[in-house]
């Protein structure tokens, strides 16, 4: 029975570990609600479609909770972020901002960190769809979230298309994800 159950134990680790885990990305701040979020998209998700357009995954999760998970593990989160230099990673994000300063990448480092390895509590969920050729955006799906991660709506209908207006979140967005393609 021992060695029946150290089996089962082994057979789900080695399952456990092959499951990948999202890989939230920093793609910039929005005003939701009439207050402040910073967006993150999964990379692991991202879909590249065959007209070209990007298929994507975006949560928000208010900037108080991110300052203050940053705030209460600043070495933890500090240490980690070096770490993802020193192997050559640098956010997206960073690459499409005018100040790229070490300060400044190691801010969105720290975000990444953050959403990527505490525990928070998602406002909203949306994929997204941005056509990168006509600088346009769609809703596909929307989960909204309650206080304490309860889903409190959801919703699967296509958005209409809507132009990206210059200067705005969603012009920080669309640079992010079309810029690989």
């Amino acid at each position: 029975m021992k060695v029946r159950i150290f089996l089962l134990l082994i057979l789900f680790f080695a399952i456990c570990k092959e499951v990948k885990s999202a890989d939230w990305k920093f793609i910039g701040g929005s005003i939701i609600y009439g207050e402040n979020y910073y967006g993150f998209y999964d990379e692991e998700t991202k879909e590249r479609r065959s007209n070209g357009n990007i298929v994507v995954w975006i949560k928000y999760i208010s900037v108080q909770q991110i300052d203050s998970i940053t705030n209460a593990k600043q070495d933890t989160l500090g240490t980690l972020a070096v770490k993802k230099l020193l192997h050559k990673y640098y956010p997206p994000y960073a690459f499409i901002q005018s100040d790229t300063s070490f300060n400044a990448m190691l801010g969105i480092l720290q975000k990444e960190v953050a959403i990527n390895n505490f525990r928070t509590i998602t406002k909203l969920m949306m994929r997204t769809e941005f056509d990168c050729k006509h600088r346009k955006s769609r809703g596909l799906s929307t989960v909204v979230y309650n206080d304490i991660g309860g889903v409190e709506n959801s919703s699967a209908t296509k958005n209409e298309w809507s132009d990206i207006v210059p200067e705005s979140s969603g012009e920080s967005m669309l640079k992010v994800l079309c810029s690989k393609y």
